[in-house]
């Protein structure tokens, strides 16, 4: 006798908290106009002059000039949803098929998005920029502007797992020094019992701050790579921190609009995807530190020791 299932709402899907997407929201373009990249220049990203108040003999006072305007870019990729099935049943109802594949970019997309933006490991090539990354790259020169599309994450520590403690202290004393402003601090989820463990974060209208006033993004997908893209040694994970963040996402496209659209006739299979276009970077600034994810440090300055 066959099991006589029926059909009923699933237990449904609550995101976790926290993600990239927590501390940059995203700004959904209503066209298609942005997905071959986009690019900004940033209004903050070099140290604050100053000159004293005394009088100067001549024109005037002598400041430190800027070599051309500085613009940094961003390329875009796609995150999708695949849905496959027969067409008998749920097959041959294209509404009930769009909201499965809806449900399924809306519910992945964010690690998806968070994937690519620590690793810049899309499918079929490399996005810039990202976060795990040791060599800058560059686009081309726009007159006397030149076009950063990948930065270069300086190390600190050398490279030696740190205490917990200390890697948040030296990275946001970096960013501070480098940025000024409220800058993020991305971090793999699983380090964020260590920092609720040290008090070195703390929850405030749905997002992770620290004392400094910097936003923390837990990321979901289980990254640690470092800059050279390798693995740290198990008990241990990268840390990154930038100025803000900005992340730009598409409508959601349907490939497809009757059955017979996706339907692969080689096999007699329905094959119905959605997907939406995504773009992420940063302001300026970008810092790596290694930091030790195990059991209490004894203290040593400059070691997870």
């Amino acid at each position: 006798m066959p099991d006589l299932f029926v059909l009923v709402d699933g237990p449904g899907y609550t995101p976790l908290p926290y993600g990239l997407l927590s501390v940059a929201p995203p700004i959904t373009e209503p066209d298609a106009h942005w997905v071959q990249g986009v690019q900004w220049q940033p209004e903050v990203c070099r140290d604050a002059l100053s000159l004293t108040a005394l009088c100067v003999t001549g024109v005037g006072p002598s400041g430190t000039p800027v070599s051309g305007m500085p613009i940094v870019a961003a390329q875009s990729f796609r995150v999708y949803s695949l849905i496959e099935c027969a067409p008998v049943g749920q097959g041959n109802d294209a509404g009930r098929l769009r909201a499965r594949a809806d449900a399924a970019l809306t519910n992945g997309e964010a690690r998806a998005v968070e994937h690519v933006f620590w690793t810049g490991n899309a499918a079929n090539g490399t996005v810039l920029p990202h976060l795990a990354e040791d060599t800058a790259v560059f686009g081309n020169s726009q007159g006397a502007a030149t076009v950063q599309l990948q930065s270069a994450a300086t190390v600190l520590g050398g490279g030696t797992a740190l205490d917990v403690v200390e890697a948040f202290g030296s990275i946001e004393g970096a960013l501070a020094a480098c940025y000024g402003g409220v800058g993020v601090l991305h971090v793999p989820r699983a380090a964020v019992p260590h920092l609720a463990n040290k008090n070195l974060c703390y929850i405030q209208g749905g997002q992770l701050r620290t004392y400094n006033g910097n936003l923390v993004a837990a990321y979901s997908p289980g990254d640690r790579a470092g800059p050279t893209g390798a693995d740290p040694a198990a008990g241990q994970a990268w840390m990154y921190a930038t100025g803000q963040v900005v992340l730009r996402r598409g409508q959601i496209v349907h490939v497809g609009e009757t059955v017979p659209d996706f339907l692969d006739r080689t096999d007699n299979t329905l094959s119905y995807m959605a997907y939406r276009y995504y773009s992420v970077g940063w302001e300026c600034c970008h810092y790596a530190v290694n930091v030790s994810l195990g059991g209490d440090i004894t203290g040593t300055q400059g070691a997870a020791t």
